[in-house]
């Protein structure tokens, strides 16, 4: 016999054949279902196709005490029929129990994990935004550096293009402390 889905191909073997007036009845089609976890005798069961998920249950001694009966009732459709090589697995109260912590615990995870990024990405972008560029900044903005009043930002300005940041101290614009406290600051 071949099982396809829906539908039951009865090979020539089996097929009825013509008895004189009489028509010899065909085998009936059966399906096979793995079934575990709490019920009282998990294993393979063999069924009658078109039979329903209670009847693998009631083959396999009902459900074992530790079933977890909002899973029974919440998740499994006793009505639903069976396919042929289908698993199906009933949770037992712990497991259940340990699914949801583990699922609790990789969300509180994921939300930690997503603040940090998040927090890590507004450093970035902070860092970012407060860097001032040493060739095209204005006097106002240099003396938000600490360090840098009124007359160092115009030593900054008058001693314009800079190649590289360090420039500051090899033209002596800045003291190498007031330069290793802002160099985070600038940039070109």
């Amino acid at each position: 016999m071949i099982t396809t889905t829906n539908t039951v191909c009865i090979s020539e073997e089996i097929a009825p054949v013509a008895s004189g007036s009489a028509m010899v009845s065909p085998a009936k089609a059966q399906l096979y279902v793995d079934l575990a976890g709490a019920v009282n005798q998990p294993g393979l069961y063999e069924l009658e196709v078109g039979s329903r998920l209670a009847a693998a249950i009631n083959k396999a001694g009902g459900f074992a005490k530790q079933a977890d009966p909002a899973f029974v009732s919440q998740e499994l459709n006793l009505a639903q029929k069976l396919q042929d090589g289908e698993k199906i697995y009933i949770f037992s109260q712990k497991e259940r129990q340990y699914l949801e912590e583990v699922e609790e615990f990789c969300s509180q995870q994921s939300s930690y994990l997503s603040a940090s990024a998040k927090q890590a990405q507004q450093t970035q972008e902070g860092e970012l935004q407060t860097q001032l560029s040493i060739n095209t900044a204005s006097a106002k903005e240099l003396q938000t550096l600490e360090g840098i009043g009124e007359k160092r930002a115009s030593d900054i300005i008058a001693n314009r293009p800079y190649q590289q940041v360090t420039d500051l101290v090899e033209k002596k614009v800045l003291t190498e402390t007031i330069f290793k406290n802002i160099q985070n600051q600038l940039k070109l």
